[in-house]
């Protein structure tokens, strides 16, 4: 099912600090890992870790890995957004770069 764009990227400022701290965890997490980042990043108002990770995965933020258990990954689709947001380069032509 679609996510609401709005719904998503207010989800998603809201829970920044955890969006950075999986994108930086290359190689997949835990449960238990999903768990101790959203304790981390957590504030009294937020709802239980158990509600923002059937978030996470209603906006298809993350996912389970396959072949694995209680093991989840960012989706490609934010993986590549996230990327490409936090990139501090650009590729720059060969004319812009002649003297």
């Amino acid at each position: 099912m679609a996510a609401n764009p709005q719904s998503f990227f207010r989800f998603a400022a809201r829970y920044y600090p955890l969006l950075l701290d999986l994108f930086y965890r290359r190689e997949g997490f835990t449960e238990a890992d999903l768990r101790n980042f959203i304790e981390g990043s957590r504030s009294n108002e937020d709802p239980a870790p158990a509600t923002v990770i059937e978030q996470l995965q209603s906006f298809n933020i993350i996912e389970p890995i396959p072949d694995a258990t209680a093991s989840f990954e960012l989706t490609s689709p934010v993986q590549n957004l996230l990327s490409f947001l936090l990139r501090e380069h650009r590729l720059t032509s060969t004319r812009v770069l002649q003297v």
